[in-house]
């Protein structure tokens, strides 16, 4: 909206959804009316309202590790969620790159992870949560990571085990696993699958630099 004052000062406004809709600035808005319009110095600050915003991404497809947390940068993201089955070979480097773009990095492996779940399998897991908990001191602690997310027992097409919520056992499972690995690093970041407050989860699938 151009207003015009009685002694010819020109009064633009250019309202949030405006400048949404056609991504107008506001010296965009005074080109519009050049004749009548100028725009004194002035300063233009602002900050996203969610702390930690990035993607959640499979490993493998990162073909370009510098080029892709560029592109995280490009779009304001400063946190990265890397899944894979396997360390990579290249961790140290994917770290070394994340942080060169001031971006965290938590690396993502599976704890008990399963799309089927009864009574057997989840002995199996039960046995097996030392396993977990070395996989991440042996494996991920030494990479420089800035934390650790997780998947576990949770999609399946039952919601219970055993007359329990499948969600009631898993908490107790992983808060186990947990409790030991914290015991050994207390101050860890744990990312337990996505959050809206955590990640705004956005996945760059196939992008290259």
């Amino acid at each position: 909206n151009l207003q015009l004052t009685e002694n010819g000062v020109a009064h633009i406004y250019v309202d949030l959804a405006t400048q949404k809709r056609f991504g107008m600035t506001l010296e965009q808005a005074c080109a519009c009316a050049p004749s009548v319009c100028s725009v004194r110095p002035y300063e233009r600050t602002s900050s996203p309202k969610v702390a930690r915003r990035g993607c959640w991404t499979w490993g493998h497809i990162m073909q370009n590790p510098g080029g892709y947390f560029d592109h995280m940068v490009n779009c304001k993201m400063n946190t990265c969620v890397i899944w894979n089955n396997h360390v990579p070979t290249n961790a140290r480097y994917i770290v070394e790159q994340a942080h060169r773009n001031g971006i965290k990095l938590l690396w993502g492996f599976a704890w008990g992870w399963s799309t089927s779940i009864n009574a057997e399998s989840m002995a199996d897991h039960l046995n097996r949560k030392d396993e977990v908990v070395r996989e991440y001191l042996e494996n991920y602690a030494p990479l420089g990571g800035d934390g650790i997310y997780f998947q576990s027992f949770t999609e399946t097409s039952s919601e219970t085990l055993g007359g329990r919520l499948i969600a009631e056992v898993v908490t107790e499972y992983v808060n186990d696993i947990a409790g030991k690995i914290l015991a050994v690093q207390p101050d860890l970041h744990i990312q337990f699958q996505n959050s809206v407050d955590d990640c705004v989860a956005v996945n760059f699938l196939g992008l290259q630099a």
